[in-house]
Parts: structure tokens; sequence; C-alpha cells
């Protein structure tokens, strides 16, 4: 039985089409190079002389200028299409990095930060929009397993945290290490930008179409705006930091920080699997709610963790519990929105999610710098209280348990019918 079902499981994946695969294959190059900036910027900052506050001031002017120019852009993508603004936008946030192998100067910080904070702008709604037109009907196996590639990459690039480690043992600074790894995580992130060439995008934006004030899935914009301000508000006090936390905290570096983050990837893109046919069991919405709503505890006994080790120990469930119903939401959004609509409702989700993010990452740094490291990882524990509780009061009304939205039934486990 167990073994039909996972045969089962793979024909769906298997009957994803060829675009679809490529921009599958496209993420997880990219998050190859995303994974092995992650496993160092902010120790590289800090080796630089900066503390939490400047690092908050970064993610604030990226998600600012983000969020400033993310509703017209999105809405530029429903008008004009979507493969190019992705490949504009991905390749500006890629050589953002670049200017700080250059210079590390507080200028060419904030010239960074504006540089990948107009790429985001520039792919976020794009590429969206163009994954959910290429998935079709399968859009949740989709989201599941290009967000398993994903994870699957970002883990790899993580581990390349050990290389200034190693440099260093052989003579080198960490300052100097970790400016080299900027050209390698660049290196690898612009090769991301290959696999998306051949796509073929099929959507044609219809004359006089597009726009926020004629939007016909305002609501669903409306109520996905709601829940992104929450739950980016709270992740933007601690979570953005928590390499430069756990690096203060336990007195560790990029090898440690970049291993934990790797084994969390790997454990989330796991988890990813297993989204579509729990969702197919007990309801989309259980499914996203229930498990996010079990993290919680863990984010918050970080804190009182003794070690490194018992923090990671925390650490890696609570990202398997928060963020492995992801592609759900992605998908969800995707199928309760019209396809000619899709980058703006993207747009506003995004431009939700940025603003209170890039705000939430300045307060928690000057938290964390000037009353007390642990306070921002609190602060995000209760925010995500309310989260997981808006959530379910604004969806319970779209989507029935074990009923894919749009009306159609989500076919039963070879177990049995759903809870």
């Amino acid at each position: 039985m167990a073994l039909r079902r996972l045969r089962e499981e793979a024909a769906r994946y298997g009957r994803l089409g060829r675009d679809s695969k490529l921009l599958i294959a496209a993420g997880g190059l990219q998050s190859v190079g995303w994974g092995v900036w992650g496993s160092f910027w902010q120790l590289y900052l800090k080796e630089a002389g900066y503390t939490a506050t400047t690092i908050g001031t970064y993610s604030l002017v990226a998600g600012i200028l983000s969020g400033a120019l993310m509703l017209p852009l999105g809405v530029l993508s429903d008008r004009v299409g979507r493969k190019r603004l992705y490949l504009l936008g991905y390749s500006l946030s890629t050589l953002s990095g670049l200017v700080l192998w250059w210079r590390v100067d507080l200028p060419f910080l904030m010239a960074a930060a504006a540089m990948e904070g107009m790429g985001w702008a520039l792919s976020g709604p794009a590429s969206n929009a163009l994954f959910a037109e290429a998935a079709g009907d399968l859009v949740e196996e989709a989201y599941s397993l290009d967000s398993t590639i994903r994870s699957a990459g970002f883990a790899a690039g993580g581990l390349a945290g050990w290389i200034p480690e190693i440099w260093v043992a052989a003579g080198g600074t960490y300052l100097e290490s970790y400016r080299r790894m900027v050209l390698v995580a660049g290196s690898l992130g612009l090769a991301g930008a290959i696999p998306l060439l051949p796509v073929r995008e099929r959507f044609r934006p219809a004359p006089g179409r597009g726009g926020l004030r004629g939007l016909r899935a305002r609501r669903v914009a409306w109520k996905f705006a709601v829940s992104s301000a929450l739950v980016s508000f709270g992740a933007g006090m601690s979570i953005p930091l928590l390499g430069y936390y756990l690096s203060v905290k336990f007195g560790v570096e990029s090898g440690p920080i970049g291993t934990l983050f790797t084994m969390a990837e790997l454990s989330v893109g796991a988890a990813y699997l297993l989204s579509t046919p729990l969702s197919r069991r007990f309801g989309i919405l259980k499914a996203i709610v229930l498990p996010q709503a079990a993290s919680i505890p863990l984010l918050a006994a970080i804190p009182s963790a003794p070690s490194f080790a018992a923090a990671a120990a925390l650490y890696l469930p609570r990202q398997v519990l928060m963020n492995a119903v992801n592609p759900l939401q992605s998908a969800l959004m995707m199928r309760l929105t019209p396809e000619e609509e899709r980058g703006s409702v993207t747009a506003v989700n995004a431009v939700a999610w940025a603003l209170p993010n890039s705000v939430a990452s300045q307060v928690g740094g000057l938290l964390m710098d000037r009353i007390d490291l642990d306070v921002p990882i609190y602060a995000t524990s209760l925010t995500y209280c309310a989260y997981v509780a808006a959530f379910y009061l604004l969806f319970r009304g779209e989507v029935k348990d074990g009923a894919r939205p749009g009306g159609r039934r989500a076919p039963s486990p070879a177990a049995g019918p759903g809870l």
C-alpha cells in the first residue's frame, strides 16, 4: 500500500511539463548561490565592523525599495509579460552582492541593498506568475517539487560556510575569506539564469486589462496581504538576523552556522514533498495552520538553550514545521486568482511582506543591540501566534477541508477518506 502511494505521487510529479522542469532547475541553481551567500553575508558585515542595527538597516533599505516598486512592477508583468522581468530582476539582485566584493563601506552597502530591493521587485511577481502558468493544473505538485529542489540547492550552498574556516586555518583572516566568498556566491548565482532562457511564455496580456483598480481578486489579495504582513513583521524581528544572533550568543562562525542552515534546508526540502499528500488527506487549511502553530513553542525555547547544539536541536524541527507548508500557501493563492491577475496579486502579497519585514528587521537589530539579544526571538513567537489565528479565520470560508480551492474535490488518499 505504501509503495503504491509512493508510485502514485512520483507519477504526479512526472507529469510536470518541460517549462515547469526548466523553472525548477533554474530555482535549484539559484538557490545554490543564495545558500553560499546566506552562510556568510551577515558574518562578513560583522567582521567589517557592523552591528545588528546596520544589518537591519540593510534589510530595511532593500525591503522599502522593493515594496515601493513591487505593485507597479507586478501590474507591469500582467501587461507586458513575465519572463523578461524575471530575468532582469534576478540578474540585478545577484549582481548586488558583487558590490560588496568591491567595497564594503556604508554607501556601497546601501547601494547593494537598493539593487537587491529593485531585483526583488522586478523578479518576484513575474517569477511566481510565470511558474503558475507553466504548472497548469499541477500547481501544488509543482510548488512542492520546486521548494524541495530549492532547499537542496540552498543546503548544498550552505556547506560552503566551511570554506572560510579552511582559509582562516591556513593563515587568512575571516574578513578576507568572506570577501572571496562573495565572488563564489555571485558566480554560482548567475548560472541560475541559464535554464530560464529556453522557457516559453504562453501568457499574452489582454488589451486594456491589468491594474489594481479593476482587480477581480481583490478580496483574495486583501486576505493574503493581511496574513503576510503579520507573519513578515514577526519574522523580520529575528529570522534575518539569526546568523548574527547565533554567532554572538554562542561564539560560532560560518562553518557551524552554515552547516545548521544546510541541515535545516535538507529537512524542510524533504518535508515539502509531503505537503501535497498532506493537504489532500486533511485539507489544505489544516495542513497549513497546524504545523505552523506547532513550530512556535520551539522558536520561543531557543533563547533558553544552553549551547549551540541545543539551539540547533530546537531550530531544525521549528524550520520544518513552519516552512514545509509554504508550497501550499503559494498554490492556494494561485488557485484563487485568475491567471491574468496573478502578477498583480503576487505583487500585493509581496508588498505586504516586504515593508513590514524590512521595518521589523531594523526594529529587531535595535532590540538586539540596545535591550537584549533574546527579545526579538520572543517578539517573533508572539507575532506568529497572531498570524496563525488570523490565517485560519481569513481562509476558512475560502476552502473546505479535503477540497482544492476553486470547487474541485481533491483525490482521496489510498488509505481512505481525509479527516
